[in-house]
């Protein structure tokens, strides 16, 4: 079958993918404050703007008299009273609360303008009636714009489904569409004359809404005839004018819900046809009416505040199991490629059947239309959408057997393909993209299914396959095999040589919703569970390469796997065969399991673990709190000055530092402690490389490998700026434990393992110092330390250590707690020397050219008159 696409003129933003906030839900845990789960529903699905406080509650609830909207409760609900019904009482989330939430999400915000309670004392034929709403409208437009997240506000949408207050299920409070024009002609001019008043940078817009239906009482050509008669305030009250009602009004408002299954393919563009209508009459009739007057107006938004599948529909089985998730696409498509500006969906977290996400605080699931709104949050963002796809006739028998959807740019196309009742083998699609080249083309399929055997079956949870890529014919053919019910995901990367958009490779997998991964107990202490819903793609026995999409977990099953993270946070586990992950940007977790893996974690606060096997993890993007992990195997970690916590677990593990971040004018001190005496003296660390990590060798023989950078490497950091809490059992201060051997670079490095406090139980260290000028300092227990090549300073602390300064004029220094110390080498011909502090501050300096080889036995008064022996063994 042929398909020609199209490149279309509306892009998809991210302003399609909003979501209504219910602000009476606490009582569900689906609210923000305290266990309620909408913060990580709206985190998982993508969700950047956001409609408060919902729907009919708005209307019913919303005062924006009380000020407590503006001050915010702090993480509580306010009462709030039924304007309509006064023992009707509920709590919701203050204004104010809700606006810092969205701050912290870099959220935009659409507020609800309630209208209902307004209309009696409007029309009640007295002014003060009048100035009296519009004060409070205007003051509540002043006020929440002067509080501290005021500027969360992108647009004002004023009532929520009026006809619902005419003899409707809400009340009677109107009578017409007439009433709520009224209304509408004055709450837009108010709050226009308040933010022109407030003069601000960026003006939120003011949206009005459209009726349900075209005709009647309750329908939109009254409404609109009404809005734009000059007589509408007659009978009820003052005005404000045509013109600036127009001038004030930016966009309409429709709700759109469908009921009809893609079978019934007409009668379901019908329903979003009826819908959209409603936009064009607007359109058509302020068109006319500032053509006519001379005035100017701008042209009207297409904002739908609410839209989903109907959940009537999924009650009574219209719509079942994976038939919701094409249903969700296709709606998407048609009122995007119409030129709606903004969507937001209905509902994101309740028990409803059509919403995204099911259940309430941590115990959320994922539905069909979860995992549809996700892979297009996901994959079409910034992207076109196309035209060419529509219904497909596959045996030409003039019925339909499946539909198809394309988005898409000049460098990837993304179709989401669906057969009705009959499954189709060897589906064969030419496929031509706007004239592009198809001969270069690589493409990747997924497929999104049930659990079970029935796609249709309501209790099934969504599954997601990947295939072995279609195979591509020349010109653009694909071949694939297409279940019935099935979303397959066919994607195009137009690019040569680059991963493909979503998969390439083999793949079956599964949703789910945490993390059920075999790690220490130390590293689940590490790792925040993500209480938000999570797709889960499985990779299969075989080598598989793998691009990461935002929301999903990547588990890449056996084989040797690649596997390339997203822009987002990351969830890739590698499990058996040595594999490759790499995290990009976000905060990821990356985790190898058996195998020699390689793991990356990018940019953000990363938690790598490598598993059993002989690993290498690089945490080397310069920003702190990457957590590694090697577990069992002779693991290599790369790391840099940041301040991370690296932890080698079992075997023999090697660290290299490959800083980039210098001192500028810090000093270190040789530091005194309970267990020894140190020699009070300072070294300057102006220019050479940080080190700031946690470093836990754990068992085996570990080893720190600085870079040939002059590096300083310190201990005790409570002198240094360290914003990273150490894993449990390591002192904050000690940031070194379980590590057997230090080994310094080609440049001038400063080891300092003296500390203020008592150092971690070390038995022994091995530190070398390598070419350069090096100050080495050890700690109370026994050392070996080697200066290498250059004029070093070595002081071996309390312990029997054993020193070797190499080549060049080398300086051993001791002190009152010196033990039995060993140098191997000391050469007076070439300048070594001899230092003994007292804590006195008195230095008696031995030349070099005073001592002769054997035994040296130094003896000094201590504090308490006591005398004291040093002895050093000179070889």
């Amino acid at each position: 079958m042929k398909i020609d696409l199209q490149l279309g003129t509306a892009m998809i933003g991210t302003d399609h993918f909003g979501s209504n906030y219910l602000a009476d839900r606490h009582f569900m845990e689906q609210s923000i404050e305290g266990s309620g789960g909408f913060k990580s529903a709206a985190s998982s699905l993508g969700i950047t703007n956001l409609r408060y406080p919902g729907g009919t509650l708005s209307e019913k609830y919303f005062d924006l008299s009380d000020d407590r909207h503006i001050s915010g409760a702090g993480g509580h609900t306010i009462d709030a009273h039924n304007f309509h019904d006064p023992d009707d009482v509920t709590q919701i989330t203050p204004l104010a609360d809700f606006l810092k939430y969205a701050s912290e999400e870099n959220a935009s915000v659409t507020v609800v303008i309630p209208t209902a309670r307004y209309f009696e004392k409007l029309t009640d034929g007295s002014a003060d009636g009048y100035s009296q709403v519009k004060h409070e409208i205007q003051s509540f437009i002043t006020s929440i714009f002067q509080s501290e997240f005021g500027g969360q506000i992108a647009q004002f949408e004023i009532g929520n489904e009026f006809g619902a207050w005419i003899d409707g299920h809400a009340g009677d409070i109107f009578a017409t569409a007439e009433d709520y024009a009224y209304i509408l002609r004055n709450f837009s001019v108010w709050i226009d004359e308040a933010l022109t008043e407030l003069n601000l940078a960026d003006d939120p817009d003011i949206i009005g809404q459209a009726a349900f239906f075209e005709w009647g009482d309750k329908g939109n050509n009254l409404l609109i005839n009404s809005f734009l008669d000059t007589d509408v305030g007659e009978g009820r009250g003052d005005v404000a004018s045509v013109a600036d009602a127009v001038a004030a009004l930016d966009g309409i408002s429709v709700h759109s819900y469908t009921t009809a299954t893609l079978e019934n393919y007409d009668e379901r563009q019908n329903e979003v046809e009826g819908d959209l209508y409603l936009f064009e009459m607007w359109d058509e009739r302020v068109g006319a009416w500032t053509e006519a007057s001379g005035e100017s107006s701008s042209e009207l938004r297409r904002v739908v505040t609410e839209w989903n599948q109907k959940n009537s529909a999924f009650q009574s089985n219209q719509i079942s199991g994976s038939q919701a998730a094409i249903g969700l696409i296709s709606q998407f498509h048609h009122l995007v490629s119409s030129g709606v500006d903004e969507l937001n969906v209905w509902p994101a977290l309740q028990t409803s059947q059509n919403s995204l996400i099911r259940g309430s605080g941590e115990q959320q699931t994922l539905t069909y239309s979860g995992a549809a709104f996700a892979l297009l949050r996901n994959l079409t963002n910034d992207l076109f959408v196309l035209d060419g796809g529509g219904v497909l006739d596959f045996d030409e028998d003039g019925v339909a057997d499946a539909v198809a959807y394309f988005f898409g740019d000049a460098d990837r196309v993304v179709g989401f393909i669906s057969a009705f009742d009959t499954s189709w083998e060897g589906v064969s699609l030419d496929v031509a993209v706007f004239g592009l080249n198809m001969a270069t083309a690589s493409a990747s399929l997924v497929s999104l299914h049930g659990n079970t055997l029935d796609n249709l079956d309501a209790s099934s949870q969504p599954v997601l396959t990947s295939y072995t890529s279609p195979k591509i014919e020349t010109g653009g053919i694909f071949e694939f095999d297409l279940m019935s019910w099935d979303t397959a995901i066919l994607t195009l990367d137009l690019k040569e040589s680059e991963v493909g958009a979503l998969i390439s490779g083999s793949a079956t997998s599964e949703l789910s919703f945490s993390l059920e991964i075999p790690l220490s107990s130390e590293e689940l202490r590490l790792i925040q569970h993500h209480d938000g819903a999570l797709m889960t793609l499985v990779g299969t026995e075989t080598r598989d390469t793998i691009q990461a999409v935002q929301n999903f977990i990547i588990d890449a099953s056996e084989g040797h796997d690649t596997v390339y993270g997203s822009s987002g946070s990351d969830y890739i586990f590698g499990n058996a065969g040595n594999d490759e992950a790499f995290g990009f940007s976000g905060n990821d977790v990356l985790w190898g399991g058996a195998g020699d893996d390689i793991l990356d974690g990018g940019l953000g606060q990363d938690i790598l673990s490598g598993g059993s096997g002989n690993d290498v993890l690089y945490s080397t993007d310069g920003t702190a709190n990457d957590k590694s992990f090697g577990g069992l195997g002779d693991d290599t970690f790369y790391f840099d000055s940041s301040a991370d916590i690296l932890d080698g677990g079992e075997d023999n593990d090697r660290f290299f530092h490959q800083g980039s971040e210098f001192y500028a004018e810090e000093v270190v001190l040789n530091a005194s402690s309970s267990a020894h005496f140190g020699t009070g003296q300072y070294v300057d660390l102006s220019g050479k490389m940080v080190v700031s990590s946690f470093i836990i060798g754990g068992e085996g023989y570990d080893t720190v490998f600085l870079s040939d950078e002059s590096t300083a490497l310190i201990l005790d950091a409570s002198a240094l700026s360290v914003a990273l809490d150490p894993p449990s059992g390591v002192d904050a201060r000690h940031r070194f434990d379980g590590i057997e051997e230090i080994q310094g670079g080609a440049g001038d490095d400063v080891i300092d393992l003296t500390s203020y406090q008592e150092v971690s139980d070390q038995a022994f260290f091995k530190l070398y110092g390598g070419d350069g000028d090096d100050v080495i300092w050890g700690t109370p227990g026994m050392e070996l330390i080697d200066g290498g090549d250059g004029n070093d300073i070595l002081f071996g602390g309390a312990g029997g250590d054993t020193l070797s300064g190499g080549s060049g004029a080398d300086t051993f220094q001791f002190t009152l707690s010196s033990g039995r110390s060993t140098i191997t080498d000391f050469d007076p011909f070439e300048g070594d020397r001899i230092q003994v502090f007292h804590p006195s501050g008195v230095v008696q300096d031995l030349e070099a050219r005073e001592l002769d080889g054997g035994f040296l036995d130094i003896s000094m008064l201590n504090n308490e008159g006591d005398i004291v022996h040093i002895y050093i063994d000179l070889l």
